[in-house]
């Protein structure tokens, strides 16, 4: 099987509505965890200037991962630099612990 990890940063306040977007198309199985970190939004107000951000993590079907990044995508969107990011990467070796395989 052809799997991707998809991971994508976004604004902390769109995260329920992108989990949401994403239940509607079936999509169930994610991690989600809170970050920080300075990229093209900083936060001019904290000394470091880091934000604070969540990010999502799925493993996917190659085959889904268009349909997934889009909807993360429509979900987030503003047109700001604050939007966030979303990389895809391929997954060398995928197991299921249960299965002990």
């Amino acid at each position: 099987m052809d799997y991707r990890k998809i991971t994508a940063i976004v604004p902390l306040l769109k995260l329920e509505k992108i989990e949401t977007e994403l239940r509607k198309h079936g999509i169930t199985a994610m991690s989600i965890s809170q970050v920080e970190g300075v990229g093209d939004y900083k936060n001019l107000y904290a000394e470091n200037e880091k934000v604070v951000s969540s990010k999502i993590e799925i493993f996917a079907m190659a085959s889904d991962t268009e349909e997934i990044c889009q909807t993360i995508i429509h979900a987030a969107h503003t047109g700001m630099d604050e939007d966030g990011i979303i990389a895809v990467l391929p997954v060398e070796k995928f197991y299921h612990i249960k299965d002990e395989k």
